[in-house]
């Protein structure tokens, strides 16, 4: 019996792992969820004040051990599997689903002018946050502008920008998204990453009694 295995995208994995944190005690967020059903799987990665999530189809029927079942295989690929695969921004990245017991598994990665490169994956232990409740946190406004100002901190503006720009694979001096803010100032907003709606991002705005406001000088 052959092993289900799906396929990603190298450049939309590569931009959902970059929402991880390089350094958090919480270990798990280290890794990226991998989320499968019969009909898709979803990329997932978060620091805590931003998260992205995409939805790609599910394996098509020419990978070996053909569509994935109608149960759900949830798990978090670890670090250092993630680090290795996120060095590839073309071509694909097919994944040998891991059972239930196994703790390795084997991902294959194919890139244009290269010999497919093979290797040992494994899970990271841990419970990852409920993306669902995240996504789910939006509210969209009924108007725009309904307050006066959101603040975001501009590395999670960058961060939204660069993994939007290479799924994209827009030029550098295109402008590629937008965050939207939530119903309030304070509410989680979020930004399209792609061209098809599959693939977004998820950014907690900065309290605003937590920024100072400096007013800038008369010039003249």
């Amino acid at each position: 019996m052959t092993t289900p295995t799906i396929r990603i995208p190298a450049n939309i994995f590569k931009a959902i792992a970059s929402f991880r944190p390089e350094h958090d005690i919480r270990y798990y967020l280290k890794g990226v969820l991998l989320e499968v059903t019969d009909t898709a799987i979803y990329i997932v990665a978060t620091n805590g004040q931003t998260l992205a999530v995409s939805k790609v189809a599910n394996n098509p029927l020419d990978l070996p051990g053909g569509p994935v079942s109608a149960s759900v295989t949830r798990f978090i690929l670890s670090a250092e599997s993630v680090a290795v695969l996120e060095k590839h921004k073309q071509g694909s990245i097919e994944i040998q689903l891991p059972t239930p017991d196994a703790t390795t598994f084997q991902a294959t990665v194919y890139t244009p002018k290269a010999m497919p490169m093979t290797i040992q994956c494994s899970k990271q232990e841990g419970l990852f946050p409920d993306w669902m409740r995240v996504v789910n946190a939006y509210k969209r406004p009924a108007t725009f502008p309904t307050f006066p100002h959101t603040i975001f901190d501009p590395r999670y503006v960058k961060q939204v920008d660069d993994a939007a720009r290479l799924i994209k694979n827009a030029k550098k001096d295109a402008l590629v998204s937008h965050i939207f803010p939530g119903e309030d100032a304070e509410s989680i907003a979020c930004a399209q990453l792609d061209h098809d709606g599959n693939s977004w991002a998820y950014v907690m705005p900065i309290r605003a009694d937590k920024v100072t406001h400096n007013t800038p000088p008369t010039w003249r």
